[in-house]
């Protein structure tokens, strides 16, 4: 399995122990730098997925200056209606990735998350968006992707009653995630061949990375369980069981 493409996600998106820093910034025995992680694994383009732009300037910098092309995905919870405050919108929340294809792509994202973040009625818990908007300011210079966690198969699969129907401006590329450990990936990779059983969309296999080594994940769990008032043995976060969303297993995997 040799085309699976690391997705990062860096420490700005609370889910990440991973940094953009530069090498020279990156101790040993602390935080490790994805663009570090990058070059050892000799990639010329690094894929990285946030849900705000904090960090997108040192990790465009640090990454050109390391020679390697960024590939920058924004991540939006959409529903229905953004609007519509209801516990009936809850079951109906799902993510999305919007990739840039080119320079004048940042411009078009940024009109995108402040349409989505500077809008207070669009926050029911967290800040979420719907596809009307974002069919109004879709461009061309953009990537639709359906992640595979989280998506809409993934919650219509496996949240009772969520019933998404999505009005997409383009037909998204779908992630499908390798070797998760999760025992209901199963279940998401079922959706996806029944969704896709004609081939319209294009898919790639992709392993997300949210720490280095499997040895991470205890530093991994305690970080969750401080970010959502909860202990080791009772973080509060859904589906946190899995050692496996770290760069020791995509190198294992590429082999």
């Amino acid at each position: 399995m040799t085309d699976i493409i690391p997705i990062w996600a860096d420490h700005s998106t609370r889910r990440s122990l991973l940094t953009y820093w530069s090498e020279k910034d990156t101790k040993p025995h602390g935080p490790q730098s994805i663009i570090s992680l990058t070059k050892k694994a000799g990639l010329k383009q690094c894929f990285g997925i946030s849900n705000n732009f904090h960090t997108f300037i040192e990790a465009w910098k640090g990454l050109k200056d390391a020679g390697i092309q960024f590939c920058f995905g924004l991540e939006l919870i959409m529903v229905q209606d953004a609007k519509i405050h209801t516990e009936e919108t809850l079951r109906q929340e799902h993510k999305i990735l919007i990739f840039a294809k080119n320079a004048q792509a940042y411009k078009d994202l940024i009109k995108i998350y402040s349409a989505c973040h500077s809008d207070k009625d669009n926050r029911y818990y967290v800040q979420r968006f719907d596809y009307k908007r974002l069919n109004a300011l879709w461009t061309d210079n953009l990537m639709l992707v359906m992640p595979f966690f989280d998506g809409f198969l993934h919650k219509n699969t496996l949240v009772y009653g969520a019933n998404i129907i999505p009005d997409m401006p383009v037909k998204p590329v779908i992630f499908r995630e390798v070797d998760s450990g999760l025992p209901f990936a199963k279940l998401i990779d079922a959706a996806i061949d029944k969704f896709n059983v004609n081939k319209d969309h294009d898919e790639v296999q992709t392993k997300t990375i949210y720490y280095e080594k499997q040895a991470d994940f205890e530093a991994y769990t305690v970080l969750r369980s401080i970010q959502n008032r909860g202990s080791f043995d009772s973080p509060k976060v859904d589906f946190l069981c899995s050692p496996r969303f770290c760069f020791e297993e995509w190198e294992r995997l590429s082999k």
